[in-house]
């Protein structure tokens, strides 16, 4: 018999889901995309860009998570979705204006954008990672 497999980081994002969307306070969830810049497997570039999302954040995440085909979903606290892009925006021009390539993202504030991140979590399983099972209904 096999032992089973540790959950991936998707796996762990589902699980949070259910917490981060059943919760009524505010959060936010940023997923960074990272496979458009050049070089990014050079760990020196991959520490340079991290570091400089967290110093534009204003802190660290309250969660993270390393999803396959270079993308980092970060858990924040309040709805920060619009301060965020604006401070991304920022890093991508200077990444771009350097020719290290394109960094994208996408945010969610929730629960209120609570349907755009369970279309997120869907192309998550259409990539081939299977979702935990649900959670049972509330009482």
């Amino acid at each position: 018999m096999t032992a089973p497999h540790p959950p991936t980081e998707e796996h762990r994002l589902y699980l949070a889901a259910r917490d981060m969307l059943g919760d009524p306070s505010p959060d936010t969830l940023l997923v960074v995309d990272f496979s458009g810049l050049a070089h990014i497997d050079d760990l020196t570039l991959w520490h340079a860009v991290a570091g400089g999302i967290r110093d534009r954040l204003g802190g660290e995440a309250r969660d993270s998570f390393t999803l396959r085909h270079h993308r980092v979903a970060l858990r924040l606290d309040g709805h920060r979705c619009a301060d965020t892009h604006s401070r991304l925006d920022e890093l991508a021009g200077f990444l771009a204006g350097h020719n290290h390539g394109r960094l994208t993202w996408r945010c969610f504030d929730l629960p209120r954008d609570g349907d755009g991140f369970l279309a997120f979590l869907r192309e998550l399983k259409a990539d081939g990672i299977a979702p935990a099972p649900p959670p049972p209904a509330p009482a």
